[in-house]
């Protein structure tokens, strides 16, 4: 027969169910645990033995949560034994324009990113400097690869130089790091206005070339030659008187001076339409008629 409870184990069977953990412990085979509720020494060792075993599953409960994980990774090996992934060996793209690869890489879909472009005037633009992997090497299809490409600078081009004064036009092209070479003729602009250039705004100008400035200056002995041209002879005449000159007519056909006019037209002159002459220097006028 086992012992009678005594009044401390009914106190801790009060305390266990009012939750406070109230108790003795009982040593029997060197366990110690907390009793809930003994009348007899065989009872001490029932609930030494259910909480030991509540212990193990506990334990083992902690350890479930990698079973997920082995389960997925044997799958995943199972697949890829079943279905092996396929490889391609990765071409050689150096040195080809990416608008010459990109049919190729569609057709293995393989996924090309610009990282970087590298500026060189002495490349095409677009040709690939870089890549990877480098070729030859194993690679899936979907998969990126990376690669630098070539690339210009942007053309210099002749900025807006007409009408511009001459300080002002200084200070334009040293911000733009370009020189130039300045001449200076007769012209209805104010003096020192730039009222030509060489090549024109917005023309594309090669390393190294200076632009050709016209800068106006104010004579008033320098003037344009007129055209003539299908004129006729009296009013050129007439116009010459003006301006102190006597031109000289000569026939075309037989290139003799004539002293007399008519209203023939003028097939041909010297100086040419659009020369600079010196009103104060003497000016010798051809007319052919």
């Amino acid at each position: 027969m086992g012992k009678p409870y005594r009044e401390q184990d009914k106190a801790a069977f009060i305390g266990f169910h009012s939750g406070i953990q109230c108790g003795y412990v009982a040593k029997i085979n060197g366990c110690h645990c907390t009793q809930k509720l003994c009348n007899t020494e065989s009872g001490l060792l029932f609930i030494c033995y259910i909480v030991h075993y509540s212990t193990g599953i506990v334990k083992i409960q902690s350890f479930l949560w990698i079973v997920p994980f082995l389960a997925f990774v044997y799958g995943y090996f199972s697949i890829s034994l079943f279905f092996p992934v396929r490889t391609i060996i990765m071409p050689q793209l150096i040195g080809q324009p990416l608008i010459t690869v990109m049919p190729l890489l569609s057709q293995h879909h393989i996924y090309p990113q610009v990282v970087a472009q590298h500026e060189d005037n002495d490349i095409d633009a677009g040709i690939i400097l870089s890549q990877i992997p480098a070729a030859g090497k194993k690679i899936k299809p979907y998969q990126s690869i990376f690669i630098t490409l070539s690339t210009r600078a942007n053309p210099i081009r002749a900025p807006q130089c007409i009408g511009e004064q001459n300080d002002s036009l200084t200070k334009l092209l040293q911000k733009n790091t370009l020189g130039s070479k300045q001449y200076y003729l007769p012209c209805a602009y104010l003096h020192d206005t730039c009222f030509a250039q060489y090549p024109s705004p917005r023309k594309k100008l090669t390393e190294k070339q200076q632009l050709i400035i016209y800068l106006a200056q104010q004579s008033s002995s320098i003037k344009i030659f007129p055209n003539f041209k299908e004129k006729e002879i009296s009013t050129v005449i007439d116009f010459l008187s003006l301006y102190s000159i006597a031109p000289e007519i000569i026939e075309k056909e037989s290139k003799t001076t004539l002293t007399t006019t008519s209203q023939a037209r003028i097939l041909d002159q010297r100086p040419l339409p659009g020369s600079f002459v010196h009103l104060n220097q003497s000016i010798i006028v051809q007319l052919y008629i």
